[in-house]
């Protein structure tokens, strides 16, 4: 099963990419996180080590995404997620 996180260097999004390594062996895991807090950086090394695949991008960035295929699951463990995610650009007009 192939699995993207995303935030997977942020607080939130580096506990599950742990939870899921401790627990569900044999997932392929990828990490997306664009780095902008602080200290997300400190978590690259010991989540590398694990066997996660690491990705610099921003998941509001549909270019940032096409590199990644055929995926099972998406975790959204990022930070302050966006407001309008999942919305077409009418629907607010109605």
């Amino acid at each position: 099963m192939k699995v993207l996180i995303s935030g997977s260097c942020g607080f939130v999004g580096n506990c599950i990419a742990r939870a899921l390594i401790d627990n569900k062996p044999g997932l392929e895991l990828i990490g997306l996180d664009n780095f902008s807090r602080p200290g997300s950086q400190l978590n690259v090394e010991s989540l590398r080590a694990r066997g996660v695949k690491l990705l610099h991008g921003d998941v509001r960035c549909p270019s940032d995404l096409e590199c990644i295929r055929s995926l099972d699951w998406i975790i959204g463990g990022m930070p302050d997620p966006p407001a309008l995610a999942g919305r077409s650009a009418g629907a607010w007009s109605e």
